[in-house]
């Protein structure tokens, strides 16, 4: 059946969407102008110029793409390409012409040119990646892999709880205890969210940001496919929904499209075309995929109706999603749902990375104008921090991106995290927003703010914002050959982490009328003694040593206690107020 041309309202928000990337209406707030390689470094803090210190570190790419990567290393100069390490798992596999990984340890080589890397190319689907996901984390852990720099993305309504296979594709990290630094999305200006405030003539109106409504809708069309997604608060009752996509063309309405959905069947009445098979629905939204070229170089236009009581939907909130394109709302566009479904799920091994940029006029840092960001139905501010993701490459290619900040939050966590402390704990204690010079309120600043990448130059800095660290209400006693140590551990950031502590004992000799400590071969004991909180509090700990290793008639003892992991991997020492002396009877 065709459609018939309708009367245009002047009533919905203007939707501007473009293959480019045109200025904004809040370009003037947002990032746009990219950085150096040197202001980035700056820009976390860090005051070096050819990267940061990342020798012994195992960095996994995760990615959809590495094309062109034999190419690139190739035209390396030798040095250059003798000194990286880069390891592939099973690239065959999936063979595809995405360039975005390569982009990724571009940046990722620059900024942590002495780590080691290993790429992951996936499959496109969240099957595939259900599947590869559990065998790409086992290699990880087998290989000694600590850290892993995620670029995954997917729409779903704001609105909807998380579909468990989201849940499946990440678990595995955790199960690991691998860390995963994942960008939180590039979606910022292809979102707009608004509360439905006035209705006419039983069409609903967009809200812009500046809470202006009276403007007319205009959807450019895209030079590619691209698609429109609709979502609201659902209720059991709820009419269902129809979607118009239109244009004007010498004063006369030509509808191209009527998407109506009841939450269970989706039906499309196309111009010109037998009606398509009706196909699912869901409920609190409704998709349109335009099929036809526009009949001239003008703009379509969105009418959003409810079949009936269209007023039931005021004071619900709304989200119009443009996929594979931009959308720019005149009056503001709000992208406070922006966020992947990803960037939904929490734990202590997940973190998402946003982005930021120069302002045009000022040159402050603020998030960049693409970066996703948001509150979601949980409570959560996302992302948790931020880093520079906007570059000019050595051959003059532009990119930008939250994948590329990844890698710079991702170098400063590695460092400042190393002696077995949370990698995402750390970020809460070290980041700031003072590095945000444009002062950005809201979530768009993110939940902590930038990693502070100067205190990794700085230990005893780093050691005060990472206290306490210490064990305290040290005793001794001597069980058959075995010397237990008691005390109390008070310790910050171990959310999720497996650690173990040590207790060493040494000798005080005196040479020439100085006293040194002379290390014992052989006495040492370990203790796991982590329980999954994030932060201890005068916990208490035993450990044992076995006292067959000390020589005989020692004279004066002092027991040093640390922390190692459980694979025994950067042991560090634990404070104690003063030495602990003891002699064996």
């Amino acid at each position: 059946m065709k459609l018939h041309a309708l009367h245009f309202y002047s009533l919905v928000a203007t939707l501007l969407f473009t293959l480019g990337l045109p200025v904004s209406s809040h370009s003037e707030e947002l990032g746009t102008v990219p950085l150096t390689f040197e202001e980035s470094l700056r820009s976390i803090g860090y005051p070096g110029k050819f990267g940061i210190a990342s020798k012994g570190l195992k960095i996994a790419i995760v990615d959809a793409g590495f094309k062109g990567l034999d190419q690139w290393l190739d035209q390396l100069p030798e040095v250059k390409k003798n000194r990286l390490k880069i390891n592939t798992y099973r690239r065959t596999r999936f063979e595809t012409d995405i360039d975005h990984g390569l982009k990724v340890l571009r940046i990722a080589e620059s900024v942590m040119p002495e780590a080691e890397f290993y790429l992951y190319e996936t499959g496109l689907s969240n099957s595939a990646l259900a599947q590869l996901m559990p065998l790409y984390v086992e290699d990880m852990r087998k290989k000694g892999i600590k850290f892993a720099n995620l670029s995954l993305g997917y729409n779903q309504s704001p609105y909807d709880e998380v579909d468990p296979i989201f849940h499946k594709i990440l678990r595995p990290f955790e199960e690991n205890k691998i860390f995963a630094v994942m960008s939180i999305g590039n979606e910022r200006d292809r979102y707009h969210t608004w509360t439905v405030n006035e209705i006419e003539k039983g069409y609903i109106k967009i809200t812009a940001a500046d809470s202006s409504t009276r403007y007319s809708a205009q959807i450019y069309p895209a030079k590619v496919p691209y698609a429109l997604r609709l979502f609201w608060e659902s209720h059991p009752d709820d009419p269902p929904m129809t979607v118009i996509l239109l244009q004007q063309i010498d004063g006369k309405n030509h509808i191209f499209q009527k998407v109506t959905s009841d939450g269970k069947v989706q039906k499309h009445d196309i111009a010109g075309q037998q009606a398509p098979e009706p196909s699912h629905g869901k409920p609190g939204e409704v998709y349109i995929r335009p099929v036809q070229p526009p009949l001239e170089d003008k703009p379509y236009f969105l009418w959003i109706k409810p079949e009936n009581s269209p007023e039931n939907f005021m004071g619900r909130e709304m989200t119009l999603v443009a996929d594979g394109t931009r959308l720019d709302i005149v009056g503001g566009n709000d992208g406070r749902k922006s966020f992947s479904v990803y960037s939904r799920i929490e734990g202590p091994y997940i973190l998402t990375a946003g982005a930021f940029a120069r302002q045009a006029k000022s040159r402050n840092i603020a998030p960049s104008d693409y970066s996703s960001f948001g509150i979601t139905p949980e409570g959560n501010t996302v992302p948790h921090v931020l880093g520079p993701g906007s570059f000019v490459l050595s051959d003059g290619t532009k990119i930008q991106g939250t994948s590329y900040a990844a890698p710079f939050i991702t170098a400063v966590l590695a460092v400042a995290a190393r002696e077995n402390y949370s990698p995402k704990n750390v970020a809460e204690r070290i980041s700031t927003h003072s590095y945000l010079t444009a002062d950005p309120k809201g979530p768009q600043r993110s939940r902590y703010g930038v990693p502070d990448g100067s205190l990794i130059l700085k230990p005893d800095a780093l050691g005060v914002k990472l206290s306490p660290n210490k064990i305290v209400d040290i005793s001794h006693r001597v069980i058959g050959n075995e010397i237990v140590f008691s005390g109390k551990i008070s310790r910050c950031c171990m959310e999720g982490v497996e650690a173990k502590i040590i207790a060493m004992i040494g000798q005080v000799v005196t040479t020439n009328g100085q006293k040194s400590l002379k290390a014992i071969n052989g006495a040492r004991g370990t203790s796991v003694f982590t329980t999954g909180a994030r932060d201890y509090d005068r916990l208490p700990v035993e450990v044992r040593v076995n006292a067959s290793a000390i020589p005989s008639d020692p004279g004066e003892l002092i027991v040093q206690f640390g922390i190692e992991g459980i694979d025994g991997n950067w042991p560090s020492h634990l404070q104690v107020e003063k030495p602990y002396v003891f002699t064996l009877p």
